[in-house]
């Protein structure tokens, strides 16, 4: 592209917005009316010949996340006549490119977002991962395209950018969803979708397009065939036993089948995600997800993997016994945090500084104290985000599970052991279900996964609530699937609950320059899962079946039993009413709040918790507009930005767009 340099005060100051994601080195380039910042977290060959802005022919990269199987790629291209000059996967990227055009991110096994400028077709090509593990933001004003890995870089080079859209906060309000479409909590500042790339040119303009999207179906046969052709080459893992142990026997012979071949993807998943130049350890909840990737890794590493695990004493919040038993079963080298309520009063500007945008609850406090806790020790953690919703091992999915079965009819053998885990009745469900199956086709009645519209919470002041009211208040729908908990689990990951978790994890970790692996979320492991029978997944009262049966043997008894579920939980609902209470009071109190929302309703809201109703994630969520709102809408974390104790790539550029 032509035209005038960019003002080089405004890379520099981006760059510095975020350094806490790379501050082992900062790279610029600015030329010709692209301007390109990189912060580098050096996490694979560290030598300063692989920093970024990186030059391979006729083609610049700054790139954010890691290619997990760049080893794998390099020895194709070396195959194909390419010639390194650096050990980094960067080179690896572009190279790739290269060879096979923008089809390249079809070989990619990795978390990544990337701008690529090639200079021979004056065209940048921007990327981001299938799941959208790697952050990648944009705004077009006037002439200009801009980009950047967290919004906090854009909305400091532009104060005119800071503008609240009230549909994404009506959304968040009312049901505690963002992140989840193309939007964000600021106008006119937009996330590129996950499995989506865009391109942009002087002559062409911006084009987005999606390049990855999951298949609908169960079509196990196939998926066997598929992961057994991706783990070509990949070392062997134990062969499992007929029968497990430690759980009822599954019917299905080939339930078996299916749990060797997800022992064999998540042991490869969890091997390319070990891979690093610098100390590599695990979070650990005590939850089966996370333990199962500690006791994957622990048999991978010939010395002790580190472990980082929050702890509380409250009964309901506890998960001591489950970590104790993965630490010693593993022999890990373990740090445990103990979260104390006076260090959330210090940490919420911080870590709502680090977000960017509003958080959905108090437990990212507790992930927030574990990478804390990780800061200085290692630079790489991998975790068990994405875990649930492959393997439907929330309780809620048991509805869904129900609903399927008594549309065939086939409910009866499996309803008692679901309502007794779940605690509640399916009667309904169940009756329901087999009614509408008998109908004819035209007198269905579309089962909606989200009825339509929301409503602004009844507690904001009457302005705003106007304001919301005249937005499009639709949600996102799901696409269609041949069972209702595939439906689910599919949307759930694409849309409700994974997107959001992984801009919690992204922004805590790389608040204390860390990066976080995602094994779950290998898109083998992932495609191969959503081939699976409903049935392998949820089995007579046991949610995550198959999951549980491919890593017997591996994971402690204690974690392949455990039914209850909590996930990084935080004693919210009892500090609110004790140590904190003064403290809610008075941010649900102050001028600040009283500007969005009503005093009596929100002093209605915190009396009722104080009683004895649980509104511990709707305070949290009020708490943490009220703080994003002074942070960023009134600009007060610009002035004087919340440091973190601690914080890879970073991405920023400006070029201009026709």
């Amino acid at each position: 592209m032509q035209g005038q340099p960019i003002e080089p005060s405004r890379l520099h100051g981006m760059g510095s917005l975020l350094a806490h994601r790379g501050p082992d080195a900062q790279g610029i380039y600015n030329q010709g009316g692209l301007g390109l910042v990189h912060r580098r977290l050096s996490i694979i060959d560290l030598d300063a010949r692989s920093e970024q802005p990186m030059r391979v022919e006729h083609c610049l990269l700054i790139y954010n996340g890691e290619i997990y199987n760049y080893l794998e790629i390099r020895a194709v291209l070396e195959g194909l006549g390419h010639a390194f000059r650096t050990e980094s996967d960067s080179e690896v990227l572009v190279r790739a490119y290269l060879q096979w055009g923008r089809e390249c991110l079809q070989h990619f096994n990795g978390m990544w977002a990337f701008a690529l400028w090639d200079e021979q077709k004056q065209v940048l090509w921007c990327a981001r991962d299938r799941f959208g593990v790697k952050p990648f933001y944009f705004a077009e004003v006037g002439s200009e395209f801009r980009f950047a890995s967290e919004p906090k870089a854009l909305l400091g080079d532009d104060p005119g950018l800071r503008r609240m859209n009230p549909r994404a906060l009506g959304r968040f309000l009312v049901e505690s969803i963002c992140d989840d479409e193309e939007e964000t909590f600021f106008a006119g500042l937009k996330p590129l979708p996950a499995a989506h790339h865009l391109w942009i040119s002087r002559e062409g303009g911006l084009h987005t397009q999606r390049y990855w999207a999951l298949a609908p179906g169960h079509n196990f046969e196939a998926g066997l065939e598929l992961a057994s052709v991706r783990l070509q080459g990949a070392p062997s893992v134990p062969a499992l036993s007929f029968a497990d142990p430690q759980l009822p026997a599954h019917p299905d012979v080939s339930f078996y089948t299916a749990a060797e071949a997800l022992r064999a993807l998540l042991q490869d998943a969890v091997r390319l995600r070990l891979r690093s130049d610098v100390p590599v350890g695990t979070c650990l909840s005590g939850g089966m997800d996370s333990s199962s990737i500690v006791s994957i890794a622990s048999a991978l590493n010939s010395t002790p993997i580190r472990t980082f695990s929050s702890e509380y004493s409250e009964p309901d919040c506890s998960e001591s016994d489950y970590i104790r038993a993965v630490v010693e079963g593993c022999h890990t080298q373990a740090t445990r945090v103990i979260p104390r309520p006076e260090e959330l009063i210090e940490a919420m500007a911080k870590i709502c500084w680090a977000q960017d945008e509003p958080s959905g609850s108090a437990t990212l406090f507790t992930q927030w104290k574990v990478m804390q806790s990780a800061h200085n020790q290692v630079k790489v953690l991998l975790d068990g985000q994405g875990g649930d919703e492959v393997f439907a091992g929330y309780l809620p999915y048991l509805e869904d599970y129900i609903w399927d079965l008594a549309w065939q009819g086939k409910e009866k053998s499996e309803l008692a052991a679901s309502e007794e885990l779940a605690g509640r009745s399916f009667a309904k469900v169940a009756g329901k279900a087999r009614w509408q199956s008998r109908l004819p086709g035209f007198l269905r009645k579309a089962e909606k996964l989200r009825p339509d519209p929301w409503k602004p919470p009844a507690y904001l002041q009457a302005g705003l609530r106007d304001g919301m009211l005249g937005v499009d208040r639709s949600r996102t729908p799901a696409r269609n699937w041949p069972d209702r908990l595939s439906r689910r689990l599919a949307h759930d990951l694409t849309n409700l609950s994974i997107p959001q978790l992984l801009r919690y994890e992204d922004r805590n970790s790389m608040a204390f320059s860390l990066e976080a692996r995602t094994p779950f979320l290998d898109y083998r492991l992932v495609e191969f899962a959503f081939s699976l029978p409903s049935q392998y997944k949820i089995q007579h009262g046991w949610t995550k079946r198959v999951l549980r049966t491919a890593v017997a043997g591996l994971a402690p008894p204690e974690i392949i039993t455990r039914r209850d579920k909590k996930g990084y939980p935080t004693p919210a609902v009892h500090w609110y009413r004790g140590p904190l209470k003064d403290w809610v009071g008075d941010q649900l109190n102050s001028q600040s709040a009283r500007e969005w929302f009503q005093a009596e309703r929100l002093d209605r809201l915190f009396r009722e918790h104080q009683a004895g109703t649980d509104h511990s994630w709707e305070i949290w969520r009020v708490l943490s507009v009220l703080e994003w709102k002074r942070l960023f809408l009134s600009g007060e974390g610009f002035a004087d930005p919340p440091r973190s104790s601690g914080a890879a790539a970073v991405a920023a550029a400006v070029p201009p767009s026709p």
